[in-house]
């Protein structure tokens, strides 16, 4: 049972790192005003990113039922299920356009489900070690 456990954390963390490393990524590319890579940067990372958020998601809720719900867990999996439905939507919008650039509602959306990412991060890690 510690095994299976363990193997689910190590599929949950490196599909937390596909997710979270396109978010990074993207960000950087934000930061130095870089629009027009950044656009073809998440159409190449967007459904490798969403894998790792189904995959990480899945994996999370397998984890919390095992422990049986601490508190912190469901406000791991509200915090994902807004992450979700925004990520779900700039997928959406990104999918749609066809600009160079990203507009103002692009760049909040990237912004939120960053902070989401780095919310969802400190709520894991205050799971892991039982608070």
């Amino acid at each position: 049972m510690a095994l299976d456990y363990m193997l689910l954390q190590l599929i949950h963390v490196f599909a937390a790192i596909l997710w979270a490393g396109a978010i990074l990524n993207s960000l950087w590319l934000l930061a130095r005003g870089r629009d027009s890579d950044l656009r073809l940067v998440l159409r190449f990372t967007g459904w490798p990113a969403t894998l790792g958020v189904v995959v990480a998601g899945a994996s999370g809720l397998v984890m919390a039922h095992l422990r049986g719900y601490p508190p912190l867990a469901h406000a791991k999996i509200g915090l994902y299920a807004l992450l979700f439905i925004i990520g779900g939507y700039a997928h959406y919008r990104l999918a749609k356009s066809r600009g160079e650039g990203l507009d103002t509602v692009d760049r909040l959306l990237l912004l939120t489900a960053a902070v989401l990412t780095a919310a969802l991060v400190v709520v894991g890690s205050l799971l892991r070690f039982g608070l």
